[in-house]
């Protein structure tokens, strides 16, 4: 039985506004130091689920991502139009059914915690 991390890191920067914005969500700035949140909980999920740690995002956010935490692309789960929390998860957990079986288990977490 495989274990996973999935980190959602959607959104559109608008709830944090005026320090976020549309091409910089929350999740890709320096809040707390001298790293983002998403390289934040990328770090803290390695150290738990090794390489089997994945992002949810969308297309337009993917390349930021990578610059920031250096996942690979099929490390990706893309999300095709946002639908909030709900559909990331639902998203996430086919993906992962499909790339390592029905009794993996999946933690989720929010890239802005």
């Amino acid at each position: 039985m495989e274990h996973v991390g999935v980190i959602m890191a959607g959104g559109s920067g608008k709830r944090f506004w005026p320090v976020s914005r549309n091409n910089i969500a929350k999740q890709y700035l320096k809040l707390f130091g001298d790293k983002t949140l998403i390289q934040t909980a990328v770090e803290r999920n390695k150290k738990v689920f090794g390489k089997n740690v994945f992002v949810c995002t969308n297309g337009q956010q993917k390349n930021t991502v990578h610059e920031q935490t250096g996942l690979q692309d099929n490390n990706f789960i893309l999300e095709p139009f946002p639908r909030d929390t709900a559909a990331a998860i639902g998203l996430s957990a086919l993906s992962i059914k499909e790339q390592f079986g029905a009794d993996t288990v999946m933690n989720i977490v929010p890239a802005d915690h």
